[in-house]
């Protein structure tokens, strides 16, 4: 998991003070692959995650493993789709610690994944 935190949070550090201006996604490996259709975005001060239950998340993620961030809070979900968390007065190491469990946690299944980041401009 240490390579999939440090992915994380170099991901995190090239665009934490961009304004915006870009953007990381990170997306769980599966046969050597990333998966596009199990990825968090980090998107200037909010976590987009990919939500694949039908559960609120505010009950579910510390439930299953993935509280969210101190300061961090879920302004907006669809079941089955989304979750948006407005993350903008948390540390970079809570949200890359934050975003590790819930790929491995909620993504995963099976409590262990690799993560790959993409850069967007």
């Amino acid at each position: 998991m240490r390579r999939s935190r440090d992915a994380i949070r170099e991901g995190l550090a090239e665009v934490w003070n961009s304004g915006g201006r870009s953007f990381v996604t990170f997306e769980v490996v599966r046969n050597g692959r990333p998966d596009s259709d199990l990825w968090v975005q980090w998107i200037d001060g909010q976590i987009n995650l990919r939500w694949p239950r039908d559960d609120d998340p505010r009950t579910a993620l510390p439930r299953l493993g993935a509280p969210l961030p101190p300061g961090a809070f879920v302004s907006f979900h669809v079941a089955d789709s989304n979750v948006i968390v407005g993350a903008l007065d948390a540390r970079i190491d809570d949200v890359a610690e934050f975003i590790e469990r819930f790929c491995a946690r909620v993504l995963a299944d099976d409590g262990r994944c690799e993560v790959a980041a993409r850069i967007d401009r």
